[in-house]
């Protein structure tokens, strides 16, 4: 709404965007780019808690604490995607299988002086490999009330995170949440069938600037040792924030990369055109 702020501008936005697909249920799932990066990323550094998103608060005394277990408990199996599992796969490609196993947050009675001990220790590197790629403890002491959380990058981000503690609240409030109707699986099936389309159009001959953008995108992102110099990097970190359309290129990457982008690209349309 921010970036299409004119009616014009909304218009031309609606009749852009993608178009929401229907899949069929599988199995195992691909990663999306940005999940492969990171995945590769933390398997070489597996002691590393970069990519962890920890939050501590602390509670008013009135909260109710089986109750907000429970508000956590339905947050999670409205979003059953977080409880996705990532692996190799026995051809050594990155996947991940959805996980049906119900999650019940864990109430932890302790002292005052006991957390102080125990807080230091919450954070800490995830298995990334078929493990919980997230922690939630509420943790109660002689006066005080403490929620924490920590989701993996690979799995959330801040607006994720919005979304959470949203649903968290509400369900404390005794709202009924709905399930999600689109889930990261069905992210990581949308980019993958939106490759294929670019790599038909490239195949076709079509080397319109439009899909030299797409293309040179797509590369970008998946190689990040592509560019080396600071202004390049921060194109590859805006290109890896889009949606990974055609389209988002066009309405979503922020105007400090489109001009780079467009240099970039116009020199690979001049072989071509």
């Amino acid at each position: 709404i921010h970036e299409n702020n004119t009616v014009e501008k909304l218009e031309n936005y609606v009749m852009l965007a993608p178009k929401i697909r229907t899949y069929e249920k599988r199995e195992v799932y691909p990663l999306t780019g940005s999940q492969k990066g990171i995945f590769a990323e933390c398997m070489k550094n597996p002691e590393s808690t970069v990519y962890n998103i920890p939050f501590l608060f602390e509670l008013e005394s009135s909260v109710d604490v089986q109750k907000l277990s429970d508000a956590i408990s339905q947050m999670i199996a409205a979003h059953p995607y977080l409880l996705t599992k990532v692996y190799l796969s026995d051809s050594g490609e990155m996947v991940q299988k959805p996980c049906e196993e119900a999650f019940v947050p864990e109430v932890v009675r302790t002292t005052n002086e006991q957390f102080e001990k125990i807080k230091d220790e919450l954070v800490r590197p995830f298995k990334l490999e078929k493990g919980r790629l997230f922690r939630v403890g509420i943790y109660v002491t002689e006066d005080r009330k403490y929620l924490f959380t920590d989701f993996h990058h690979i799995l959330a981000d801040g607006n994720s995170y919005d979304i959470i503690f949203e649903d968290i609240d509400r369900a404390y409030l005794g709202e009924k949440l709905e399930k999600e109707s689109y889930t990261g699986f069905d992210a990581a099936l949308d980019e993958e069938q939106q490759m294929k389309e670019v790599d038909q159009e490239c195949k076709k001959g079509n080397y319109s600037f439009y899909f030299c953008m797409t293309v040179f995108s797509r590369e970008l992102r998946q190689n990040p040792c592509l560019f080396l110099t600071a202004q390049e990097r921060l194109l590859r970190e805006d290109i890896c924030r889009c949606l990974w359309t055609p389209e988002s290129l066009w309405y979503f990457l922020p105007a400090r990369s489109w001009g780079l982008l467009q240099t970039f690209c116009l020199q690979v349309y001049s072989v071509f055109s």
